[in-house]
């Protein structure tokens, strides 16, 4: 910005070292089109970020789509896991029995 200050005021100063009246107009624009500038960078940042958060949006909603097509089970559970916890237990004791008819042929 001190640039532009200094290269209008060349542009604007008269041979005998008068400067002309549209200089403090002019160097109140260039000021208020630094400022501009700066406004537009940090924007352009913002939205560069809020580009990634809809991004991620539409992540979460295809992944909460997925999740809602997985059939609801409905109901009481307990009745089950009593199933599943009896269907276990008689496999380990198969399996104990198992291990006892091996060790006698295998003695």
């Amino acid at each position: 910005m001190a640039g532009y200050h200094d290269r209008l005021a060349a542009l604007m100063t008269t041979p005998d070292g008068v400067e002309e009246e549209a200089t403090v107009p002019v160097m109140s624009l260039l000021e208020r089109l630094d400022g501009a500038e700066l406004e537009e960078a940090a924007l352009s940042v913002a939205v560069d970020g809020f580009a990634n958060l809809v991004e991620q949006l539409e992540r979460l909603v295809e992944e909460k789509a997925r999740l809602d097509a997985i059939p609801k089970l409905h109901g009481d559970h307990r009745k089950d896991d009593v199933i599943v916890f009896c269907a276990a237990d008689r496999f380990i004791r198969s399996v104990r029995v198992l291990r006892e008819f091996i060790a006698q042929y295998d003695a």
